[in-house]
């Protein structure tokens, strides 16, 4: 391979890359228009963010660890109230996935901080 093929590579590996980021992007979205929380906007919110910058100054990390905790709280209280109360299968399962999804969060950042000090 030349330096101008190599160079095409990654410029197609790049592109490949934000494309898919775009996707991941508009289907986070997607899933904030179908649940409607604004709980659920900022969790999706941190999680964009630390997906695409995710060295947290560890300054931030209680509070952050804190927030996404209490919205994993909501997401699975709100799963409880759609299996039990208004049973609705599809939010139901979407909290609960989100919750799951917060809670693991949380535990990498808790693993982060372990880390660093």
């Amino acid at each position: 391979m030349d330096q101008r093929e190599i160079v095409e590579e990654i410029e197609e590996y790049v592109r490949l890359d934000v494309l898919v980021n775009v996707s991941a992007v508009r289907q986070l979205y997607e899933l904030a228009e179908f649940i409607d929380d604004t709980a659920l906007d900022i969790a999706l919110e941190y999680m964009i963010k630390l997906i695409s910058k995710p060295d947290v100054p560890i300054a931030k990390i209680p509070t952050l660890i804190v927030e996404l905790q209490a919205i994993g709280a909501k997401m699975q209280m709100m799963a409880a109230y759609y299996q039990n109360v208004s049973k609705n299968t599809a939010k139901k399962n979407t909290y609960y996935s989100m919750y799951h999804a917060i809670d693991r969060l949380v535990d990498a950042i808790k693993y982060l901080v372990r880390g660093k000090f």
